[in-house]
């Protein structure tokens, strides 16, 4: 009788641990739900930019290019909005919610100073400030209170380098007679290795999310096909032969080595001796020398026009207002007067200060500060990602000094970097917030 009740209730134990391993388990994956919708939103946000840089090209030079990118952000705000109603518990960070209200309040700002102003207004930009609300809500006071484990840091990861490998191979594919003959072009402006992007500055950016994603894959898996991978990222960046995605992938390599030298004290020597040889190597190399010169450095050609353009934001700020700007898209259509074409200032500061003036430089200011605050925060609980995404930061601040960068915005670009440098981290961080 004894052996019979014993054994009802060890099967009643084993009952209830495996009813709790089960719960802990959905538990785990409901919280990871999100990095896939997150990962679909990429891929949603992607779409329109494959099809104009590789089956139709220069479809974004067409209105029907931003219905397209207007109604893929719509499926994003769509996914999100029905996750966080009937899937999670519905809170909100009350920080984000004051930021949330003064981006209102800024964007509206913004919208009646450039009515008010002696230029022509682009109507598109109350579009543009609605979707730029809409992202700040559904990329940041969404995920605000949600949380994910390191598995889906990791997934989320992996999902960035299968796409950085994937935009590769499909350029490996279809430009390798020009990658073959590189060293023979006289100019750099003579191939445009862009995989299936507009351009290859859009493809070195994925590229080097690539390479920061990989190197926490490498870190934390420790495996050799994380070594392939950088080899294979590393010679298709130099081949974009964009001077600002190299410089970055460059300056994150050293600001994450100087965070792991005394941990690392023997792999970072071991890379600094296979680094100088080959550097001296391709240094008095004359064929590699000159193509290092004239196609990566590229001093002739300066700033390629950037200062001008930085200056000419500055003079309309000056002729407009310094506090609110006056919307991106009235501003493209002021310069596109004085003659210039192009759709970008390439300095996301001098971009921001003409998009939205002061108002919302300050509030990029306070987010980025949020999210070094974060960062520190990883760096105490797990080691390695905090190091990445600070290494990954300094980065950023600095090609952000040469290139277009954005966040919160409708399209591609606004998506990638507001997931990776923004609403990923701020999911795996608050686990660690006491």
């Amino acid at each position: 009788m004894l052996k019979i009740i014993t054994c009802i209730n060890l099967v009643e134990v084993f009952s209830k641990k495996g009813k709790i391993h089960l719960e802990n388990t959905l538990h785990v994956k409901n919280q990871n739900y999100i990095i896939e919708l997150l990962v679909i939103c990429l891929v949603v946000a992607i779409a329109p930019v494959i099809v104009a840089g590789a089956i139709i090209p220069g479809l974004n030079d067409y209105g029907v290019y931003n219905l397209v990118v207007g109604v893929g952000f719509t499926i994003q705000v769509i996914l999100l909005f029905v996750y966080f109603l009937f899937f999670t518990e519905k809170n909100i960070d009350k920080d984000f919610v004051f930021l949330l209200f003064f981006l209102i309040v800024s964007q509206s700002a913004t919208i009646y100073s450039a009515i008010l102003l002696p230029i022509d207004m682009d109507y598109i930009d109350v579009i543009n400030a609605v979707g730029t609300v809409m992202s700040f809500i559904i990329f940041v006071c969404v995920p605000s209170a949600l949380k994910i484990t390191q598995k889906g840091l990791t997934n989320f990861f992996i999902s960035i380098v299968i796409l950085g490998v994937l935009s590769c191979l499909y350029n490996l594919v279809i430009n390798f007679q020009g990658m073959i003959n590189i060293l023979e072009i006289e100019s750099a402006y003579d191939v445009n290795f862009s995989s299936f992007y507009t351009n290859r500055n859009g493809f070195a950016q994925i590229i080097f999310f690539s390479i920061v994603a990989n190197t926490y894959l490498l870190l934390v898996k420790k495996q050799k096909i994380y070594y392939l991978t950088f080899f294979f990222l590393g010679i298709s960046l130099l081949l974009t032969i964009s001077r600002g995605g190299i410089a970055a992938t460059v300056v994150f390599g050293l600001v994450f080595m100087l965070f792991t030298m005394k941990k690392s004290l023997v792999r970072n020597l071991s890379l600094a001796l296979i680094s100088f040889p080959i550097f001296f190597l391709l240094w008095f190399n004359p064929t590699a020398n000159n193509f290092i010169s004239s196609m990566l450095i590229r001093e002739e050609t300066g700033t390629t026009g950037r200062f001008s353009f930085w200056l000419e934001g500055i003079k309309l700020l000056n002729q407009t207002n310094w506090f609110f700007g006056v919307g991106e898209f009235t501003s493209i259509n002021y310069f596109r007067n004085l003659g210039y074409t192009v759709t970008e200032l390439h300095s996301f500061y001098i971009e921001t200060l003409v998009k939205g003036g002061l108002a919302l430089f300050l509030f990029y200011i306070v987010i980025f500060v949020l999210m070094v605050n974060r960062y520190w925060v990883l760096k105490r609980a797990d080691r390695e990602a905090g190091i990445i995404y600070i290494s990954a930061l300094v980065s950023l601040l600095f090609y952000c000094l040469i290139e277009s960068v954005s966040f919160f915005t409708i399209g591609y670009v606004g998506s990638l970097f507001t997931i990776f440098f923004i609403t990923v981290p701020l999911l795996y961080s608050n686990n660690f917030l006491k």
